[in-house]
C-alpha cells in the first residue's frame, strides 16, 4: 500500500459516479471533472491513488450477457 490516508467525500463521490454512472463519452474523465468540479489530471490522480491503495481494483464494463442474448 502506498501513503493512502483514506477516502475523503470527493474521493466517495467519485468513486460512485465510476461505479454508477461513467459517462461514454470520448473524454470520460474530463466529464467526471467538470461534474465534480476538479481537474482532469486531479481525476486522474485520484483514481489511480484509490487503485493503488486496493481500494478500487480495476475499471471495466460489465455486461449483462442476459440482456445482451
Amino acid at each position: 500500500m502506498s501513503d493512502f490516508d483514506g477516502l475523503d467525500d470527493l474521493d466517495r463521490e467519485l468513486l460512485n459516479a465510476v461505479q454508477w454512472d461513467f459517462p461514454l463519452v470520448p473524454v470520460p474523465f474530463a466529464a467526471l471533472a467538470q461534474r465534480l468540479g476538479i481537474s482532469e489530471p486531479e481525476v486522474r490522480e485520484r483514481i489511480q491513488r484509490v487503485k493503488d491503495a486496493g481500494v478500487l481494483r480495476q475499471l471495466s464494463a460489465i455486461f449483462d450477457t442476459r440482456a445482451l442474448g
